[in-house]
């Protein structure tokens, strides 16, 4: 089990960021895990200012610096951090100098705020989408309503092996308080993919019961013992992953939606978001993304969900009676 050792918590000091400060106090006193803050000031705009007022970008840089430090000491003053706690404050560009940090802090789960500054909006700021897509780790996007313990947890199990550590990671988080847990497993029935090759499987409903208990049973040996937890293994039928679980998570009010992701095969198709960055656009919900033990470096291709229409289904159609 990827057990969390090394957690990096992104500041910009705004309402979502205080609420995955207290997320991730709560999983690193579970895992026994080194916690690291980090506030980035931009250095984009820095220079801009600088430029602005002919000042020198040094000096301009060495204020910016002094002035974060002292602000990133009165925002944590109402907080108990923990002995192993590190704070750093760095001019970069955010997203660079946060996944660079990741790195050479061995951190194998990031937490941001979903929304950044922009409380206005229930949607994920761009950069939380972008480390979200480009973090070779375990990401949990935190919405700012969510500072207590989350209390619905929806894990959605695509049957790969990620999903494995989705459904471990879901009931560790579940442990820290949550009311209940559900497994969810979104299919497209394969009689509405072949109506027009075989007919007569629309009107089944004895084999498309079977089909149903098939997955049923599938699920229930995927996720295994629930060992105590108020949980659940569900099936919803959609015929896209990303509705489905959109659907239900919205029907049954979850406050966190954890899911797998995988790296693409090819080229990534701009204009084709991942289950995951639609999801944080879409819900006023937080999201914990776990990416595969072979993840490669964020420069290379972005990871797309798992479950997505690209994936095999889950297993063949039953014989016919």
């Amino acid at each position: 089990m990827n057990q969390t050792k090394s957690i990096l918590v992104g500041v910009d000091f705004s309402d979502g960021a205080r609420a995955a400060l207290q997320q991730a106090l709560r999983v690193a006193t579970q895992n026994g895990a080194v916690l690291h803050l980090l506030h980035v000031i931009d250095e984009l705009a820095l220079d801009e200012l600088a430029r602005a007022s002919q000042s020198p970008p040094a000096a301009q840089r060495a204020d910016a610096l002094e002035w974060g430090r002292r602000a990133l000491l009165r925002w944590l003053e109402p907080v108990a951090l923990p002995e192993n706690c590190r704070t750093e404050v760095a001019v970069g560009i955010p997203l660079d100098t946060l996944l660079a940090r990741a790195r050479e802090w061995s951190a194998d789960l990031i937490v941001v705020g979903a929304q950044g500054g922009n409380t206005a909006s229930p949607q994920a700021g761009p950069l939380a989408v972008r480390v979200l897509r480009e973090a070779p780790v375990k990401v949990l996007l935190v919405d700012s309503n969510h500072a207590q313990p989350f209390q619905t947890i929806v894990a959605s199990v695509a049957f790969t092996p990620t999903c494995r550590e989705v459904v471990e990671q879901a009931r560790r988080l579940a442990a820290l308080g949550a009311q209940r847990v559900d497994f969810l497993h979104v299919y497209d029935p394969p009689w509405h993919r072949l109506t027009h090759v075989l007919p007569a499987l629309s009107a089944n409903q004895d084999l498309q019961q079977q089909y149903v208990n098939m997955l049923q049973t599938q699920l229930r040996d995927y996720v295994g013992e629930l060992r105590g937890l108020e949980a659940s293994c569900v099936l919803q039928e959609a015929t896209r992953h990303r509705c489905g679980i959109s659907a239900y998570a919205q029907t049954h009010q979850a406050d966190l939606i954890a899911l797998g992701m995988r790296q693409p095969g090819g080229p990534r198709n701009d204009r084709a978001d991942s289950t995951a960055e639609r999801l944080v656009r879409e819900l006023p919900c937080s999201v914990l993304a776990v990416k595969p033990a072979s993840a490669a470096p964020a420069e290379v291709q972005p990871p797309i969900a798992e479950g997505s229409p690209a994936e095999a289904a889950p297993g063949a159609l039953p014989a016919s009676a």
